[in-house]
């Protein structure tokens, strides 16, 4: 999967490639509500959460559940374009 955006304020599109794509996807598509691990448990969220992140991606963790079975929910934290998407 690949997707290609445009965070507003920056004037360079960010693209993502591969699983880092899927899981920006995921995350495009879960919108305010947000995803957990949880709920998609296939991708290695914290890994690709934190690729994001470091290529200037915002996403928010809110922490849920009990301290026996507590997972992260993850939601973009920044206002953004897709400039292209499809398969990589």
């Amino acid at each position: 999967m690949q997707v290609i955006i445009e965070i507003d304020g920056q004037n360079k599109p960010l693209e993502f490639a591969g699983r880092n794509g899927l899981a920006l996807f995921g995350l495009i598509a879960a919108g305010d509500e947000g995803i957990t691990t949880n709920e998609c448990p296939s991708l290695r969220w914290a890994n690709y959460v934190e690729t994001l992140r470091c290529r200037g991606v915002a996403i928010e963790t809110q922490m849920e559940g009990d301290e026996d079975d507590a997972c992260g929910r993850y939601r973009l934290a920044c206002a953004f374009r897709v400039l292209q998407r499809g398969a990589s």
